[in-house]
Formats: C-alpha cells, structure tokens, sequence
C-alpha cells in the first residue's frame, strides 16, 4: 500500500500510498527546491536532487477540482435579492406614505366634527325657547322668560340646531353662527362655490348670488355676514326638501299692516322655519345693503303674519307671542328707517304699540304718514318679491276687510306724562322689555326728524315703563338680570331725553346733572353685572342732598371685567349667560355714549365762559370726559383698559387704527379738539 506525505499549516503528514510498499513523504514544493538550494550552497559534496513526490490539487467540498477557489465569503452573482430590497423599500415606504394620509385625514375629520360638536354642545347650548306646556308659571324661567332673549338657531329649548334638519343641514347652520359670531378669514369669502347653482338656487340664495353685478351688491360687506349669509340660505333650502313647514309668500294685494283677527288664515309654519327665517333676515339687515334691506323687511313681515296667526295653549305662550311680535315690529321699522321709507317705518312702530293694552290719544302723525289701519294696495305692474317669485306655488289667501272692531284696535294716541300708571304693572317682565325697547326707538326716530315734542313725550312713557319694579322673586338671578336691564334702558332713555332737552333750550347745568345720574346707572349696571372690582369705589352724596356732579374722579374705574358666576358665565345652559353679556356690553357703551356727552356740554360751557380759569377747568373736565368715553367703548369693542390714567397714553390704539372703530374714534376726535383747546388756553396769557 503507496502513502503520501501532505504539509498542512506547516505539518509534514506521511499518507501510505496504495499498491506500493513504501511510504512518501510529501514536501511542498517551495520548500523542497528552498531546501535543496540551501543544502547546495551550503556544501556541494552533499547535494542530493530532490526526491518526485507528488502533491495533488486541493479538492473541493463538491468534489470539483479548482486550483483557483472563491473565498466562502465573496459576494456571488445574485441578481433576484437586490431587486426584492428596492422592492421592499418601496413597498415600505407606499405604506408609510398611506399611514400619513389616513392619519391626517382621521385627525382632521375628528378635529372638524369635535369642533362641530363642542360648538353644538358648548357654545350653542343655550335655551333659545321656552317650554311653555311644561314650565311652571309661577316660576323664575316663565316669569321672565329670558331665554325668549337668546338668538334662536332652531334648537328650542334645548338649544344648539335642531335634528330634524339632518346631518349637512346642521353642519351648515353651525358654520353660520361661526361665521356670525367669530368671523371668517381673508380667503373665507372664496370657501363657497357658486358655479353649480341653478336659477332657483340663485334667487333662494338671496341677494348674493342675485346681484353679483350691481352697485348694491355686499361685496364690500363684511365677508363674515357674507358667508354666514350663504350657509343660512343653503340650510333653509336643505330644510325644505325636509319637510319642515314654512309660512306662504306674502299676499298680493294685501293690507299695509296685518290685523289681529284671530282666525287661522294659512298653514300653521314649523317653529324651526320661522328661527331659520328670522336669522336670516338678521344677517342681511346686518349687510346694510338697499337690496339686502328689502328682502329682510319681506322675510320679518312673512314671519309676523306667521306668528300673529299662530294659536297659544297658555298664558306663558300668549306672553312670548305678544314680545316676539313687538319684537318684529321694531325690526321692520328699523329696516324701513334704514331704507328711509320713513312713513312706513312710523306705521311699522304704531302697529306694533297697537298690539299692546296701552290706551292713548292724539297720536302725533308725521305729516303724510300712514294709518296702521289703513289699505295700502300695491300696484298690480310692480313685480313681486323675490320669495314670491320663487315659490309662487305657496300662496296665502288674501286677508278679509276688517271689522270696525279690528279698526278700533288700530287707534294710538299719545300717553301724557301725568296719566296714572297702574295699568304698567299688568305688564309681564318679557312684555316690558319689548314694549319699552320699541317705546325708545320710536322716540329716537321723532327726535331725528325733528318731532322733539312728541319724542320727548314717548321719552316720558319709556321712562315710566322702566322705573317700575317688577314682581317677581327678589334676589334671584332672573330678577336681578330684569332690574339692571330696566335701569340701564331707563338711563338710555334719559341721555336721549337730555339730548332732546338741550335741542329744546333747557338749561346746560341740568342737563349735566341729569346726564351724571344716568351715566351713574350704567356704570352701576356694570359694577352689579360682572365680576368684583379689584377697586372699589362709593358714590359720594352731599351732605345737603344736593345732586353733585359725576365727576370722573368719583366714576367707576374703567377696567376689562368678566361677567358674574351668578348669572352662568360658567353655565352653558344657563338662559342668562347671553342676556348679561349683552347687557354688559351695552352698559359699556351707554357709558361711553354718557361721558361723550357730558364733554360735549363741558365743553359748551367752557366756551360760554369769560374767565380764563374756570375755563380751563371746565375744558379738563371735558377731556377727562372723552377720556373715559374712549376707555369705555375701547372695552365694549373688545379692548383691554385698567385704570383711567391709562387709557389714553396710546392714542394710535384707540383712534383710527385701534380695536374700537366707529362710535371709538368720534370720541377720539373729540377727545383731540378740546386737548388742543386746552393747549391753546395755557400757551395763551390770562387777561
């Protein structure tokens, strides 16, 4: 048997090899001929060739001979798992890709329907109606019946938008009270399509879409009312394909002024629909436009009839009937001042006193103008109202002649400021406030128009209605709220009172004094109505009961308060959290409208002055004066003010380019003309 010998790692292995009876030793080849060479050097004499030996190639694992083997751990030719790595790469990221989009879509799903929802929940959560078959009558909700005050968005009772309206209609109608209430931004005008409206979209829309290309169009309006304007008419249309019952298109021809006649003359409409109707008339008489202007007085008049038809189950309901027709009355006389069909507005107001118990004489008539009772026939050729064209298939019959009772109920005359008043107390808290927020109106019309003996005379019954003291129950909340309302509308009555006054010629002084009681009230109003003064401050009285002057060192810090816990500003639900908010805000500004005029006057008197000194003093007092007006109305518009001394340090905040605009930056002017009097006086010398 033949061996052979293999070196490995520098070990000398002797294999037998087969067939042969020797062994051989194999020897690398390098290191035999190295060997061999050395021993050659080395000695000559002893030089042996090297013996054959064989030495056979490596054999691989496989069995294949390879004198040139790959390393195990060199890459091979695999072109499949390239490939297959771009492939999950790409399928990695597609998948992060779509987890991204459904997320951001997921969230912002949940965060445009959560913020729907805390508007319904929370924001809208207020009682808009009364529940007039369950309420108690001797109770606070039915005596003063608050929640007749908040703006109803169709909820009822039970506040925020109705579910009858359905899922998109309700998503609509919450978009408008946003947009009403917080307005839009700077693109929210281009958020709403109006390519795919057909005609009688265009013509339910209102007066937007209608006349897109006449001066009278609200482009120049506030986007907000614009906006807010669009989703209410869109939410009317989406809740008539509901069925929800509107009231008819307005008769023609028809009575100027309806009648009380007390039988059913249309299809009782659905409480929702005359809330949709009512808002929507709001916003556009908010718009201001003559287009805009018209349609609210058709749509306030198609939701008067309505209710003037309307049957009541108890004496509550026969109260909220009474005020919301008060109510409307002093709207359409509103529009119509604003369009200046002066003669209707006055009929507008007449009707709505009609409606009341209060049994006057000799009316004062505006020259020219109309009887409630009388017929006004439109002209056949005049084209209709543009709801009437719309839904010429839903009309009301016409009204009958009246009786010669109806007519006698149509009769006004003037109450004289000695008549006794026990009749006043008859009058519910809700009733009250209609009758007297109407009563002032109409004043402040015939004092515009120069009517100063008759304003001055319905001044009179305002003032008399707001004096009374209700009975209710004293110390509730609800009470409290009635009491600061009438004397803030009683302190309103009265500054407009000493404006008519003073036209009339009455006596500076007094008019002053009189104009120092009634800003007292507002701010009073004020103090009473939010939250605790961190300063306090007392009216101070003479010791002599003589009326002292309302200074402003002795007025009411003008601070930026909150509302009081006792009225719900932490209540959602409470029926007063919006009536008080109101209130305050026009306590505000009857303040501010005080001071203004209170300046006013110190400044007249300064100029009717001789003496340099008191001169002066009475032009610091009117500064102090504009001061405090601008510091009120800058908070009532929003604005932040504490203390009196701050108020003006920045005048560029609170004149032209501040928060408070309008009624703001007139009393800043005036604030301005008698500061630069006041410069004048002192860089002069006295005489």
């Amino acid at each position: 048997m033949q061996s052979f010998t293999r070196h490995s790692r520098g070990l000398r292995v002797t294999a037998p090899l087969a067939n042969t009876g020797r062994n051989i030793t194999a020897i690398p080849s390098r290191r035999c001929v190295s060997q061999s060479a050395y021993q050659h050097r080395s000695s000559p004499s002893s030089y042996q060739p090297p013996g054959t030996s064989y030495s056979p190639p490596l054999l691989r694992n496989h069995g294949r001979v390879d004198d040139h083997p790959m390393p195990d751990d060199m890459p091979r030719e695999d072109y499949s798992t390239p490939a297959m790595y771009s492939l999950s790469m790409l399928a990695r990221i597609l998948r992060y890709v779509l987890y991204g989009v459904v997320g951001v879509s997921a969230a912002g799903l949940i965060g445009v329907e959560g913020g729907h929802q805390y508007v319904e929940h929370v924001l809208m959560a207020y009682p808009s109606h009364i529940r007039v078959e369950q309420c108690d009558a001797m109770s606070d909700e039915a005596l003063y019946v608050w929640a007749e005050d908040n703006d109803a968005w169709s909820g009822g009772s039970y506040g925020g938008t109705a579910s009858s309206l359905g899922f998109y209609a309700r998503h609509t109608l919450r978009s408008a009270w946003l947009a009403k209430e917080y307005g839009v931004g700077s693109s929210g005008i281009t958020a709403i399509g109006r390519d795919e409206m057909t005609s009688e979209d265009e013509a339910l829309k209102g007066m937007i879409g209608a006349n897109k290309s006449s001066a009278n169009s609200p482009g120049t309006s506030d986007p907000a009312l614009i906006v807010a304007e669009d989703y209410l008419a869109k939410t009317i249309q989406i809740a008539r394909t509901k069925g929800i019952a509107f009231p008819a298109n307005l008769p023609h021809p028809r009575e100027a002024y309806p009648l009380r006649s007390g039988r059913q003359t249309q299809l009782p409409a659905d409480r929702i629909a005359l809330d949709l109707l009512t808002q929507h008339a709001d916003i556009l008489e908010r718009l201001s436009g003559p287009s805009a202007l018209r349609q609210a007085e058709e749509i306030y008049e198609m939701v008067l009839r309505s209710i003037l038809d309307r049957t009541t189950i108890n004496t509550v309901d026969e109260q909220c009937k009474e005020a919301e027709l008060l109510r409307l009355a002093k709207k359409l006389g509103d529009v119509n001042s604003r369009i200046g069909a002066a003669e209707r507005a006055i009929g507008w107001w007449r009707w709505g006193l009609s409606q009341t118990d209060i049994s006057l004489a000799e009316t004062p008539i505006l020259p020219g103008s109309v009887q409630p009772d009388q017929r006004a026939l439109p002209d056949q050729n005049k084209s209709q109202s543009w709801y009437s064209r719309l839904f010429s298939s839903a009309q009301a019959p016409n009204s009958s002649e009246p009786s010669s009772s109806e007519n006698k109920h149509h009769e006004l005359g003037i109450m004289s400021p000695e008549q006794d008043i026990d009749s006043v107390q008859d009058y519910p808290p809700l009733v009250r406030r209609a009758l007297v927020s109407l009563i002032s109106t109409y004043a402040a019309h015939l004092a515009m128009y120069g009517r100063l003996a008759e304003a001055s005379k319905y001044q009179s019954v305002g003032e008399m209605l707001s004096r009374h003291s209700d009975q209710g129950t004293a110390g509730t909340p609800s009470a409290a709220l009635q009491t600061l309302w009438l004397n803030l509308r009683s302190s309103l009555i009265s500054m407009n009172s000493v404006e008519v006054d003073h036209a009339l010629g009455q006596d500076t002084h007094t008019g002053l004094v009189r104009l120092a009681e009634a800003t007292r009230k507002a701010e009073d109003v004020i103090r009473s109505i939010s939250a605790p003064y961190n300063v306090q401050s007392k009216v101070q009285k003479a010791a002599d009961s003589q009326a002292i002057p309302y200074v402003p060192s002795k007025a009411t810090p003008v601070r930026t308060v909150e509302l009081a816990d006792r009225f719900g500003r932490t209540t959602s639900k409470s029926p007063l959290a919006r009536p008080a908010s109101q209130l305050l805000r026009d306590a505000q500004r009857t303040a501010a409208e005080g001071w203004n005029l209170s300046g006013v006057l110190y400044e007249k008197l300064a100029g009717l002055t001789t003496g340099a000194s008191e001169r002066h003093s009475l032009q610091e007092l009117a500064l102090d004066c504009h001061e405090r007006a601008m510091g009120w109305s800058t908070v009532a518009s929003g604005g932040e003010a504490d203390g009196v001394n701050q108020i003006a340090l920045d005048e560029d905040s609170l004149g032209l380019g501040g928060k408070g605009v309008g009624k703001t930056t007139e009393y800043w002017r005036n604030y301005m003309r008698v500061r630069a009097k006041l410069e004048a006086s002192v860089s002069q010398p006295e005489l």
